[in-house]
């Protein structure tokens, strides 16, 4: 780095902290049982109010695993029932949708499920190992 340059860091990183520290917390919490699951929500609705006041967006992954409705914490089997539907009249594989479903208020969550395509010869090439590399060179 040159002289007059400082390394910089990013920025909110105190506000991004506190909102992994309570979606984290709100998880424990709604593993432990029922007598969890009030202060998990207390938890979660925090942290949105926290992402909403420093005008953050959280990250898509983590809304998917919370409810709009109620602020419960959605995992799979504890919280939630989840499961893959295909309302497409002819049964069309593209049109896989998995659907979540909050224990507490019955809030219907539905995202696409992505079906990934199968890699042919080219992308068997690519996975060359660490051995093979020194072998060559």
């Amino acid at each position: 780095m040159a002289k007059g340059q400082k390394q910089q860091s990013a920025p909110n990183k105190d506000i991004h902290a506190r909102i992994s520290f309570l979606y984290q917390a709100s998880t424990f919490l709604a593993n432990q049982g029922p007598g969890g699951q009030g202060l998990s929500r207390f938890y979660v609705a925090t942290a949105k109010g926290v992402a909403r006041k420093a005008v953050l967006r959280v990250d898509r992954n983590v809304k998917r695993t919370l409810c709009k409705r109620c602020d419960t914490r959605l995992i799979p089997g504890v919280t939630s029932t989840t499961e893959i539907e295909n309302l497409s009249r002819k049964n069309a594989e593209h049109a896989d949708t998995l659907k979540t479903t909050c224990g507490q208020c019955g809030t219907v969550k539905r995202f696409p499920c992505v079906q990934r395509k199968e890699e042919g010869v080219e992308g068997e090439d690519q996975n060359v190992t660490e051995a093979e590399v020194q072998a060559a060179g």
